[in-house]
């Protein structure tokens, strides 16, 4: 009985002290809970207070858009808050990588938008405008009568992204793109880096280039100002360069000899057609290589005339050889004249 009673009591006594050590604990909770949500309390306070809150935003380097029409954009995009608790304003929360996104992708000029936090809480916007490489037209009577309607600029990468108003720059190329629209084009980088190649080829041979029309990915036409079009075929190389400048540097061509066409796009052939529309002519040519210790080299012509009899015009097919002359350049000129029966 003794025993039992001295049980008892230990029992009651481990139980007291178990609710008592329970009691701490829950305390502590208590006390930890207040704590964290004193700190919680306190962040939200922190990061509202003005110190951290974006209170102007300033756009630097914007010429194509409207500066209150940027600044509502990211207006829109810093207003509201995080969880319905932390404001998107604050400098540490903004979305920057969101801001830049939405800019990019409203506001077709913009190449870049460099975004950053100034003065402690002023945002700086700093854009980056798209510069124009060439126009592209959706016809090409809108740039022979200079009219430019349905015109984009168009950067590097082909990609138009602003509409023409009134007469751009000389100095841009002019595409005939009938794809074309602000968000796409038919032009692509590459096409755009071989056709600069043909253009500067034939600037060198003072044909001006007034706007070159795409006919498909591979080729393209150019028509010179003053006189008819010159067809290619895309990729050029070197070799090709060299058979259009031999084609060009006849007296056919050159001079003041007024052309309807001339058609590149057959490998080492180069056909061409005089304005006066009873000639069509051929020219076979093999690239040659220019050195630093090479004379000059001439080019003697061989004509051979083909008469059809169900044609009004005679054919001449034209080939060239190479060689070298120690002294001067000697250059063969070849007639063109017309059998009529």
């Amino acid at each position: 009985m003794q025993r039992n009673y001295r049980h008892t009591k230990d029992v009651l006594r481990h139980s007291a002290v178990y609710k008592k050590r329970k009691k701490a604990k829950f305390v502590k909770l208590i006390i930890l809970a207040i704590l964290l949500l004193c700190a919680f309390i306190g962040l939200i306070l922190l990061v509202r207070i003005s110190t951290f809150t974006i209170s102007e935003i300033q756009i630097k380097g914007l010429q194509s858009a409207n500066t209150q029409d940027v600044i509502n954009e990211v207006e829109m995009e810093v207003a509201g808050n995080y969880a319905l608790v932390f404001p998107r304003k604050n400098i540490f929360f903004y979305p920057k990588d969101k801001i830049r996104e939405e800019l990019l992708n409203k506001f077709k000029t913009f190449a870049d938008a460099e975004i950053k936090i100034v003065d402690t809480n002023k945002l700086e916007v700093a854009i980056v405008e798209k510069n124009a490489n060439a126009v592209s037209c959706q016809s090409e009577d809108s740039i022979i009568e200079g009219t430019f309607s349905n015109c984009f600029f168009i950067d590097a990468s082909a990609h138009a992204f602003q509409a023409v108003v009134g007469e751009p720059d000389q100095s841009l190329t002019r595409y005939v793109d009938i794809g074309v629209n602000t968000a796409s084009s038919t032009l692509s980088a590459d096409m755009i880096v071989e056709i600069n190649k043909v253009k500067a080829n034939l600037s060198d041979k003072n044909l001006v280039t007034g706007f070159i029309k795409v006919i498909d990915s591979k080729t393209v036409e150019f028509h010179i100002l003053n006189n008819g079009k010159i067809i290619i075929s895309l990729p050029v190389g070197e070799d090709f360069l060299s058979i259009l400048g031999a084609a060009l540097g006849t007296k056919m061509l050159a001079g003041n000899v007024i052309f309807d066409y001339v058609d590149a796009r057959f490998g080492n052939k180069v056909f061409f057609k005089l304005h006066d529309g009873n000639t069509v002519n051929s020219l076979n040519t093999a690239s040659t290589t220019a050195s630093a210790s090479s004379t000059t080299k001439a080019k003697s012509l061989t004509v051979t005339k083909a008469t059809s009899t169900k044609s009004t015009s005679t054919i001449r097919s034209i080939k060239t050889k190479a060689s070298t002359s120690t002294t001067a350049s000697k250059a063969t000129t070849s007639r063109v004249q017309n059998k009529k029966r």
